[in-house]
């Protein structure tokens, strides 16, 4: 007797030697997905997981902390796309209903805080498509809750991406470090500062000499006029 095992989340048996492959290998698309979805007055946030035999919906209502869940089977997707759908029929069905996610394009049907409610993707298209979602309580919702919140992991322990490492460079200190002010050495501060003082130094100089020659010819003036 064969006996289905997961070799990876694509592959959904081994039976006489031939793989099984899931047909929610084609679903790689819906999975890891999140969405807020705003109605009325009420905020909800939006879950999408795909696993090997599975996808699954969480439905969660911001402020009150409860939460709902649904999930379509093999069985529930064959009624939609047929018994023996191709690989390309199946990635463009889960396609649309990505689509249909990333764009917030849902919307909840019979919502009451405490029952079952069905959400609806692509509600305003020709197919749209209904999910039920059962009710979850307290301790399946803490149990949830805290299980997304160990997904973390993934990310390295953060919630969201290091948001240094996503930061693109500076323009302006690439060019700054591309085109480096030119610094003056030591020796061409030292003839700046030596300069100014020659300049100076002769200037004295030369008034030094003019005094010199003016000074006899004035005290030959000046004793002159004494002995008159």
């Amino acid at each position: 007797m064969c006996t289905d095992f997961a070799v990876v989340w694509k592959v959904n048996g081994l039976c006489g030697g031939a793989v099984v492959m899931s047909l929610f290998a084609n679903f790689s698309c819906l999975d890891e997905l999140i969405q807020v979805v705003y109605q009325d007055v009420n905020r909800f946030v939006v879950l999408s997981n795909v696993s090997s035999g599975e996808w699954a919906i969480h439905l969660g209502l911001t402020g009150e902390g409860r939460w709902w869940h649904g999930r379509w089977r093999e069985a529930d997707v064959t009624n939609l796309v047929g018994s023996n759908p191709s690989d390309f029929l199946l990635e463009t069905f889960a396609e649309k209903l990505a689509d249909s996610i990333l764009k917030g394009d849902l919307y909840i049907t019979n919502f009451d805080a405490g029952k079952d409610i069905n959400i609806t993707l692509a509600p305003t298209s020709k197919k749209p498509m209904n999910v039920a979602l059962e009710v979850m309580d307290s301790k399946e919702s803490a149990i949830y809750t805290c299980r997304v919140l160990l997904d973390a992991q993934k990310r390295k322990c953060h919630l969201h991406p290091d948001f240094i490492s996503v930061q693109p460079p500076d323009p302006s200190s690439s060019a700054t470090s591309s085109n480096p002010k030119p610094v003056s050495s030591p020796a061409s501060r030292t003839e700046e500062i030596i300069e100014p003082k020659t300049k100076a130094g002769s200037s004295n100089d030369k008034k030094r000499k003019e005094l010199e020659l003016v000074k006899p010819e004035s005290s030959k003036l000046q004793g002159s006029t004494f002995f008159r």
